[in-house]
């Protein structure tokens, strides 16, 4: 590539990442209304479109690397220490504020269970409790939450769902098992929180 090529590309580049950090300079500023005042824990379940719903959720913010880690080197059973397994520190409840200040109204919590599902497909409370902090500090920044099922069906050694292939009534019950109890658990709470499932 000659140099005068490079030099339109690196203009071209800074021009862009002008305009994004521009962009989120003024989102971090803007105002978001909710369509209901009561949400998260004790919350309702309001009446509105898909399409309401998606622009009430404005930008979103995905915690990776930390509770969907999952493979059998980890040896913890401390729920906090548990998520430095891939390398992050423990999401914080001033993180999740930052999150919040920098502009962002939705928060994916991917989340693997593998490690704290019983012999019985019981999730341990600890764990779930652990969770639930999260969930609870984004409730009360005024955020969303994408809580879901996540490596527990990838490729891990530790990874269960794939098995259904080879045992497909023990593996759906399991799952079945594990949704309810996640269900269950949070079953106080309004739309704010959102299952979704991946791998």
């Amino acid at each position: 590539m000659s140099l005068v090529w490079k030099k339109h590309l690196k203009r071209a580049a800074s021009c862009v990442m002008a305009a994004v950090l521009a962009a989120s300079a003024c989102l971090a500023n803007a105002s978001f209304t909710s369509y209901a005042d009561s949400y998260g824990k004790g919350g309702t379940v309001r009446e509105m479109s898909s399409q309401q719903l998606v622009e009430d959720m404005g930008l979103g913010y995905n915690i990776g690397n930390t509770f969907d880690s999952i493979g059998s080197f980890i040896t913890t059973h401390d729920p906090t220490e548990y998520q430095k397994a891939w390398g992050n520190d423990p999401v914080t409840k001033l993180f999740i504020h930052k999150v919040r200040e920098g502009g962002f109204k939705s928060i994916r919590l991917p989340v693997s269970w593998s490690h704290w599902i019983d012999e019985n497909d019981r999730v341990d409370p600890a764990y779930m409790a652990e969770v639930q902090k999260v969930v609870d500090w984004c409730m009360e920044e005024d955020m969303y939450v994408i809580l879901n099922i996540h490596h527990d069906g990838g490729e891990s050694d530790t990874s269960w769902i794939r098995k259904a292939s080879q045992d497909y009534g023990r593996i759906t019950r399991k799952y079945q098992t594990v949704w309810q109890q996640i269900a269950d658990h949070f079953a106080a709470y309004g739309d704010h929180l959102i299952f979704g499932v991946s791998i």
